[in-house]
């Protein structure tokens, strides 16, 4: 009774230390910053008619975040002048979110990442007025720089109030692909 007391031991020990083993051992840094990574936003503003201010933070494993500022009172984190935002306030953007409301595809979520590149390169329009007490929606894409440790933001479309797009093609898919995918859920 005692051996089989030992065996059954011994296998829980082994057992356990393969699974912990195999968990960490496949948990750089590097991939735990990579599933930390925002991807895209789309937020949306508007003062007329009372305050609202909402979106959707979508991560590098391709979960949608929803956020309400409008409902709280939240310290939201903006991009500088320049586009920039760093990695601790986009992060404490993301713990913001108010809930999980969706989940796109690993492959259309690489599919539709592959294009950032392509539309950091496009031209961006002067803003033009064109509605007015709509608001304003702003569909971003992001570039993490590991070195700086920040985001820049590649703007895809400002629609509403101002309207202003990026000139590129990969642009008008993402844009397309953000509205389909945020579409008021």
């Amino acid at each position: 009774m005692n051996r089989i007391k030992t065996f059954i031991s011994f296998c829980i020990i082994a057992t356990s230390s393969v699974a912990f083993v195999a968990l960490f051992s496949s948990c750089s840094s590097e991939n735990i910053l990579f599933t930390e990574q925002v991807l895209f936003e789309v937020h949306y503003t508007n003062y007329a008619w009372g305050y609202s201010e909402n979106g959707y933070l979508i991560d590098s494993t391709g979960t949608i975040h929803s956020f309400d500022l409008s409902k709280k009172t939240y310290k939201w984190n903006y991009k500088d002048d320049n586009g920039y935002i760093s990695k601790d306030g986009m992060r404490n953007n993301l713990l913001h979110c108010d809930s999980v409301v969706g989940k796109v595809a690993a492959d259309s979520l690489q599919y539709f990442r592959d294009k950032i590149n392509g539309a950091a390169t496009g031209k961006i329009s002067d803003p033009v007025g064109a509605m007015a007490d709509f608001g304003q929606i702003r569909y971003s894409a992001y570039i993490y720089d590991r070195n700086q440790q920040r985001y820049k933001e590649v703007l895809i479309q400002l629609y509403g109030d101002m309207m202003s797009d990026n000139n590129s093609a990969e642009a008008k898919h993402l844009y397309e692909w953000l509205v389909r995918s945020t579409k008021r859920r």
